[in-house]
């Protein structure tokens, strides 16, 4: 069937994955980096060997490497399994931030049950905040804008408590990152505003 092509190709594709960042961090110099990978959880419980022996090499060597999960992905993986090897790969060292939140579905319960380090927030959604925070002094609101302001209102309620820190994505000018640093709380930021894109070699020879 065309599902189970699919899926051999997923697992191949992460396999591969894996195998070029061990092979990066073997001739990378700097330390003061932390290497953020997009994952699938689909296939964690079969690559959770492979995570733990890049993890211990990783560290070895004086290198961070952190997992950023895609939110949408998580669905139909079963929430108690993957609690279990992100709670076990932590141990080991190797952190992991939900990213796209806030696209299409905010489960809080994910954020709750979930050992992440981070939560990365989507440019469309630091778009929408910024539309809100300008009309901020309007008389009324859009239930649209009520969730947005209570989930943001969560987000610095987590960096509070929990220490849990808030990526941004799509931070395009000044603007962008004094909401980002000043009401969202964010810790970490991503757009053209503070660097442009750079080919894959260019870190390699760093």
């Amino acid at each position: 069937p065309i599902i189970r092509k699919e899926e051999e190709l997923e697992y191949l594709f992460n396999m591969s994955v894996l195998s070029s960042v061990y092979n990066f961090l073997k001739t990378s110099s700097n330390s003061n980096i932390q290497y953020h990978l997009n994952f699938s959880p689909s296939y964690l419980p079969q690559e959770v060997c492979c995570l733990e022996r890049l993890v211990k090499f990783a560290r070895s060597i004086g290198r961070k490497l952190c997992i950023e999960i895609t939110e949408t992905s998580l669905y139909p993986v079963d929430i108690a399994t993957l609690k279990e090897i992100l709670t076990f790969l932590s141990q080991k060292g190797l952190n992991f931030v939900l990213d796209d939140f806030g696209i299409e579905r905010s489960n809080i319960d994910v954020l709750a049950l979930l050992p992440l380090d981070g939560v990365k927030v989507d440019a469309f959604f630091l778009r929408q905040y910024s539309k809100f925070f300008q009309n901020r002094f309007s008389s009324s609101f859009s239930k649209d804008e009520i969730i947005l302001v209570w989930l943001f209102n969560l987000s610095r309620e987590l960096v509070t408590r929990e220490r849990i820190k808030i990526y941004v994505e799509g931070v395009e000018n000044h603007e962008d990152f004094l909401l980002s640093f000043y009401d969202i709380k964010a810790s970490y930021f991503q757009g053209f505003h503070l660097h442009k894109p750079e080919p894959f070699s260019s870190f390699s020879q760093s």
